[in-house]
């Protein structure tokens, strides 16, 4: 009998611990710095991710987390082509800027987040966060055409209405890649509690999606194999 009370009073402990346990939902905004060669093609940009989940015990949370974003702002400081071309009988080499090009990424994610609770101070905790997950992109690139001026030494995406003498320089098609690929983060969050259960809450992640895109040596861009980023966020959690 003494062992069945202590038993009961274990799994009533259980219980009542288990249901301290709070579903969490948030929303955040997230600005994304791309690293590497995707950093030559690309300047930041903004996103927002909704997530979803609960807490399996004192220190651990896991949610899913939905999340979407474009990088379609060029990055007009490395965007540039050196190209020698005939001038006369002599031959000249251009510096030439891309910052006209139209090219993007788009991404559309669904990934689980583990949260780790590391520091607690009552009111401000501390997160270790990893995930991962699965991820739709795609990647058009528009089709770009030059022509080179010789007279003034202009350039031009399109000859009409302008007169002149003109050589087509660059004419490179248009080009789009789509597909499904897996990522991980890794990163800290810092939370506080404003209010009973509704926290305001502050992130840096590294982030990686194991994706593709192709080289375009006449556009001189590379081949990028992984999509790098640090991903800075601030949101809104609510426990319940």
């Amino acid at each position: 009998m003494k062992k069945t009370i202590i038993t009961i009073i274990i799994l009533l402990t259980g219980i009542i611990n288990a249901q301290k346990l709070n579903f969490v939902a948030g929303l955040d905004g997230n600005y994304y710095l791309p690293l590497g060669t995707l950093g030559e093609r690309f300047n930041p940009t903004a996103g927002i991710a909704i997530s979803f989940g609960k807490e399996v015990s004192k220190d651990w949370t896991w949610v899913g987390k939905l999340e979407y974003f474009k990088f379609d702002k060029l990055n007009e400081d490395k965007l540039k082509l050196n190209k020698k071309i005939a001038v006369g009988s002599n031959t000249e080499s251009f510096n030439i800027p891309l910052n006209d090009l139209s090219m993007s990424l788009e991404i559309v994610g669904l990934s689980a987040n583990a949260f780790y609770n590391a520091l607690d101070f009552g009111d401000f905790k501390t997160d270790i966060t990893f995930g991962f997950g699965v991820y739709r992109w795609y990647s058009p690139r528009e089709t770009y055409t030059l022509y080179f001026e010789q007279t003034t030494k202009s350039f031009y995406r399109d000859t009409v209405g302008v007169n002149g003498s003109f050589n087509k320089v660059l004419d490179v098609p248009s080009i789009s890649q789509s597909d499904w690929s897996g990522g991980f983060n890794l990163g800290l969050h810092f939370n506080y509690e404003v209010i009973n259960n509704f926290n305001i809450y502050a992130g840096c992640e590294y982030k990686v999606i194991l994706g593709e895109l192709w080289q375009a040596l006449a556009l001189n861009l590379e081949n990028i194999a992984g999509f790098q980023m640090v991903n800075i966020k601030a949101g809104l959690k609510y426990q319940f």
